[in-house]
């Protein structure tokens, strides 16, 4: 065996050419006839998977407490790209309510990139995503805070809701109102009693004040009647 047939075995067992490629060398050496049989491949060693690296500028304690609570190094890599150079215990907090990097980028996409990870925690927490967000701003409440959409999102305020409201003859009403008047069982059936007994001009408040009081259209202008009769007598 000569000494360039010894040089493309070992090309081969090293993985650097192919067996087609060691064949046709072989043949152009005049050490494989024409038609004979390629030599059998030699094993080769199973490629190593590369180390994970693990993300620059932590600490081994700091690694382990990330390890601990699910988070791995890609997940660092795309907060701090997202978010700047955020601190573990933020990067715990965010992966702990569930937020990723689709989440925030989707926020970024609204133009919301000011706010704090707390705020982005809170946000997720609560259910509040991007489609509400639009939702919300199609009914022009286009600079909501978070602590706004945290609100009406907690108390069940969908963007029918507000629609029903408003055709109810309630416009202009603030994010609280609007989650107050949800939190004490307002809709538009109950608006368009008090209409129908004379009270369209009622304000949220006073709306709130006989839901809350009296609970029934009918049972409270019957109550304000009774009373606008004994001032009369009086």
């Amino acid at each position: 065996m000569g000494e360039e047939r010894m040089k493309v075995l070992e090309m081969l067992a090293a993985g650097q050419i192919t067996v087609d490629q060691a064949s046709q060398l072989l043949e152009a050496l005049g050490e494989l006839p024409q038609g004979r049989a390629s030599p059998a491949p030699q094993p080769q060693p199973a490629p190593q998977p590369r180390p994970r690296r693990a993300p620059v500028g932590l600490r081994p304690d700091q690694i382990a407490e990330l390890k601990m609570h699910g988070v791995d190094a890609a997940f660092v890599r795309a907060m701090r790209e997202l978010l700047g150079d955020i601190s573990t215990d933020q990067i715990i907090e965010l992966k702990n309510h569930g937020v990723d990097s689709q989440f925030v980028r989707s926020l970024h996409e609204l133009g919301i990139t000011d706010l704090s990870t707390d705020a982005i925690a809170e946000l997720k927490m609560h259910g509040v995503s991007a489609a509400y967000i639009r939702d919300m701003r199609e009914l022009d409440f286009e600079r909501l805070s978070a602590e706004q959409l945290i609100e009406l999102k907690s108390h069940g305020v969908d963007p029918g809701y507000i629609r029903a409201l408003r055709e109810a003859g309630l416009e202009d009403l603030s994010p609280s109102a609007i989650a107050e008047l949800k939190s004490h069982g307002v809709d538009a059936a109950y608006i368009h009693e008090l209409q129908a007994m004379g009270h369209g001009e009622a304000s949220a408040e006073e709306i709130i004040g006989m839901k809350s009081g009296a609970g029934h259209a009918p049972y409270v202008i019957e109550t304000h009647a009774l009373h606008r009769g004994h001032e009369g007598e009086a």
